[in-house]
């Protein structure tokens, strides 16, 4: 069987599996603390967290943001768990078999 680059297929792997599902998150956090930001809340004193706390508790949209945060956290450890799995597991196929 012909010998194959796997760089190609594995720079479009790391960037949909791990890359992608970060970025994500990174934007729900982000349009999290401009909507706090948005309701007069100050992101720099060290009792920010508290107000964003009650935020959360006391506005709908705030707490379906931090729940959408929450949601891509997870997905996002899912999908790096499984994404090592099955990267490793296919390049470890791939060499066994000759093809890499």
């Amino acid at each position: 069987m012909k010998r194959i680059d796997p760089s190609p297929y594995v720079a479009v792997y790391v960037v949909l599996v791990f890359l992608l599902p970060w970025l994500i998150y990174d934007s729900s956090i982000l349009r999290a603390l401009l909507y706090a930001r948005r309701k007069g809340i100050s992101l720099l004193p060290a009792a920010a967290s508290a107000q964003i706390r009650a935020l959360r508790q006391t506005d709908s949209h705030a707490a379906f943001l931090h729940r959408h945060s929450l949601r891509w956290l997870v997905i996002t450890f899912v999908m790096w768990f499984v994404g090592f799995a099955v990267l490793g597991a296919t390049l470890y196929w791939l060499h066994r078999s000759g093809i890499v």
